[in-house]
């Protein structure tokens, strides 16, 4: 059997390479001034990633800060839910009862830019387009993270939810994520916390006990 962390983080595999094209992506930078990104209603979506051709998809549940993403494999699913407000990630099997813990920021390249509170873009506008029969406006941008980090490509929002993005495209072409079947509309706050039952991986609680009897 393959080890549960594996597993999880081969689910993850294709937001690292999405993030790591984002990053090598160059572009001017447009003239236009900063903006924080609106505050995030509640929302329901599918994330359709295209990276170098090939195409995964993912659930999401996104709060203001917080954001649950769920896959599904092969043979097992996998939950990732990411708390900006305790800069905690969450990594749950649910086969298996069981989920990691880790600080936020040793695995939050597996989430796109857009989900974090805080976040920066600069626009330069470049038009309006139409997607799925929705208005959209399409602006080169720059998106600025709290860490400083900075990715660089094409956005398309409709103004009617801006707090959600509609597409995303790098500057190189090689990257492209989608945000279909949008549902605005309350949470639970349910999902966002580890489930009832649920044990810590056998490694993580190994270590729980060892930093216990310290």
């Amino acid at each position: 059997m393959k080890h549960p962390l594996n597993l999880l983080r081969r689910a993850g595999a294709l937001w690292l390479l999405f993030l790591a094209a984002c990053t090598e992506a160059v572009m001017p930078d447009p003239p236009s001034p900063a903006t924080a990104r609106p505050a995030v209603a509640d929302y329901r979506a599918e994330l359709v990633t295209t990276v170098k051709g090939v195409t995964g998809s993912a659930r999401l549940l996104v709060r203001a800060d917080r954001v649950r993403v769920e896959t599904d494999g092969a043979r097992r699913s996998s939950i990732m839910i990411a708390r900006f407000d305790r800069a905690r990630l969450w990594l749950l099997v649910p086969a298996m009862n069981r989920y990691a813990e880790l600080p936020l920021d040793a695995m939050n390249d597996l989430l796109p830019p857009f989900f974090e509170p805080g976040l920066t873009i600069v626009r330069q506008r470049l038009g309006t387009e139409t997607l799925d029969g929705r208005p959209v406006v399409k602006s080169a941008v720059r998106v600025v993270r709290r860490n400083g980090r900075e990715y660089r490509g094409t956005l398309w929002e409709e103004p009617a939810f801006a707090a959600c993005p509609v597409k995303w495209q790098d500057a190189g072409g090689e990257v492209t994520a989608e945000w279909r079947e949008v549902a605005a509309g309350p949470l639970p706050d349910v999902l966002f916390e580890i489930p009832v039952g649920y044990q810590p991986l056998p490694q993580q609680a190994a270590e729980a006990r060892r930093r216990g009897g310290d």
